[in-house]
């Protein structure tokens, strides 16, 4: 990718860029490193950093060095500061999906394994469609979670709780309408 916006440069841009990276990037490397205390990651958002130094030549030409060195490293530390933000909202996403509570479905193979299919599928369509469609997709396809979650632009999270209200619902009409007793 580096190399696509090098060859974008004219002759004197691609000269002073090697110069500064040959100068600087052992630099900018070891501020990341510090911030993000992960090498992939350290070495992903250097990439990102000298494609911004890159893309903003124009910007740093003729300007003195210590102009050029606090710019980059200003860079930096903003592209590490936006890795580490990223890195928070998916641990946030999958401590949701971790923490999401989807009872064991025990209890419901028990009910439905004394109703026939039939009746099954006509209480499923009873519900409300943001429960049926989740349960048939996912009990009668056998689609993942990730996969209905695509199909139905929705998040994760959000067909997991979906799952869970639904099939508590079904037990419900199920235990309601006397065609089972809810053992």
């Amino acid at each position: 990718m580096l190399l696509l916006y090098l060859s974008m440069l004219d002759d004197i841009d691609k000269i002073d860029f090697e110069t500064i990276y040959k100068k600087y990037s052992a630099s900018v490397f070891r501020k990341i490193f510090a911030i993000l205390r992960t090498p992939s990651d350290s070495e992903d958002v250097a990439q990102e950093t000298w494609i911004k130094v890159l893309k903003n030549m124009e910007i740093l030409r003729g300007k003195d060095e210590r102009v050029v060195l606090s710019y980059i490293m200003r860079v930096a530390k903003n592209e590490a500061i936006s890795r580490i933000r990223e890195r928070k909202k998916e641990n946030v996403l999958f401590s949701e999906i971790d923490g999401a509570d989807i009872p064991d479905d025990s209890e419901f193979f028990d009910i439905c394994s004394k109703i026939n299919e039939e009746t099954i599928i006509k209480c499923i369509e009873a519900l409300d469609e943001i429960y049926s469609s989740v349960l048939v997709y996912y009990y009668l396809h056998h689609y993942t979670v990730r996969e209905i979650a695509s199909l139905l632009s929705l998040k994760e999270i959000t067909v997991y709780k979906r799952i869970e209200r639904g099939r508590k619902k079904l037990i419900e009409l199920l235990e309601r309408s006397g065609i089972c007793d809810g053992e």
